[in-house]
């Protein structure tokens, strides 16, 4: 049975990210989270009650549990409140009948500095990406 990858986050997976997760994850699938869920996971409102979050996830724990197959990972990062519902669901929920594990990308910070036409230094942050870390 193949590996799927579903992608909850609020920022496009990067190429370096799809490989890692071929190679050390064994995915042979990476499935983008539709639009529609995309808006609710990145557009989490600050003074969301704990009990309003739970209400706002739902649609997003309904699209994973019509979708997770077993050994399936879960990409996810976001909201920390948000991830950890969710991901505190998925391991309650699938991890010891399908072995569906959550993940998060570990990223190293690096800066770079470019020299600008008018003599000036541009510092500019990259997130590069290292691994894939299981969140339990």
């Amino acid at each position: 049975m193949s590996r799927t990858m579903y992608v909850l986050t609020d920022h496009q997976i990067t190429e370096e990210q799809k490989r890692d997760a071929v190679e050390t994850l064994g995915v042979k699938e990476i499935v983008i989270t539709p639009n529609d869920i995309v808006k609710l996971w990145s557009n989490i409102p600050t003074t969301m009650s704990m009990e309003d979050l739970s209400l706002h996830i739902g649609p997003i724990l309904g699209w994973l549990d019509y979708s997770l197959n077993f050994r399936d990972v879960v990409f996810i990062q976001g909201d920390p409140t948000a991830t950890f519902r969710i991901v505190s669901a998925i391991k309650s929920r699938y991890y010891l009948w399908l072995d569906v594990r959550c993940v998060a990308s570990i990223s190293k910070m690096v800066i770079e500095e470019r020299l600008q036409p008018n003599g000036g230094i541009e510092k500019v942050t990259v997130l590069k990406h290292v691994r894939f870390r299981s969140y339990y």
